[in-house]
């Protein structure tokens, strides 16, 4: 699938600048070409900065439903409804995601919501135009084309570790990079010096310092493996 955008500037924006709300396209953007990795690594960074996202959240909720994280997904949906019940589309997703799991008694409640809010709404398993799926056979299609463009992708990875297996991608330390799960995410891409350098930001920020000794030591034991 083509890009509607240009990715590499949506990337330099984002770098720049965690707080940007150019997060979402980009991170929708991975999504369309099958890159749950990096779409669930920049939603989630760009959520942290704006937790008060819904289009994020609801982002975040169809990437952990392709990649099979069903609970995940719920735990976001229901954030979504709880705050903003008429989000037919967090509701239609979640009627989805009961009945693959057989939750009959919370399912009959959505149901209910569903037709109450939106009587002429398409049957929950009928299509839902914001997931390009019509039913459980199509979206488990949908799930293994994109687990094969995640497996070329590891592979093509693999393949570039063995040419490079000496060289580090270097990065460009910004004071809006220092999150916590930016450090978890160079902790296990085993990038420990740019991890420890986030970590001084944050302290220099007066960021839980409990944790960022806990993440020192912890990356300091992982180096002298």
């Amino acid at each position: 699938m083509s890009s509607q955008f240009n990715i590499k500037f949506l990337e330099e924006i984002f770098s720049e600048d965690f707080n940007s709300p150019v997060y979402a396209i980009l991170a929708e953007e991975y999504l369309n070409l099958g890159d749950l990795d990096r779409a669930s690594t920049v939603c989630n960074i760009g959520l942290e900065n704006n937790p008060q996202d819904l289009a994020g959240k609801y982002l975040l909720a169809k990437i952990y439903f392709f990649q099979d994280k069903k609970n995940e997904s719920r735990k976001f949906l229901n954030q979504i409804l709880n705050q903003f019940p008429l989000h037919l589309n967090a509701r239609q997703l979640i009627i989805k995601i009961l009945k693959q799991q057989g939750d009959k008694t919370k399912l009959a409640g959505h149901i209910e919501k569903l037709n109450e809010y939106f009587p002429n709404a398409k049957p929950a398993n009928a299509s839902n135009p914001s997931l390009k799926t019509e039913n459980v056979k199509e979206e488990k299609d949908n799930l293994n084309k994109i687990s094969e463009v995640k497996d070329k992708k590891e592979q093509s990875d693999v393949n570039n570790d063995k040419k490079n297996s000496n060289i580090k991608e270097s990065f460009v330390i910004s004071k809006n990079m220092a999150t916590f799960t930016f450090v978890d995410i160079l902790i296990n891409q085993k990038h420990y010096s740019e991890a420890l350098e986030i970590l001084d930001l944050l302290e220099k920020k007066g960021k839980q310092k409990k944790k960022i000794k806990e993440k020192r030591e912890h990356i300091k034991k992982a180096m002298d493996k």
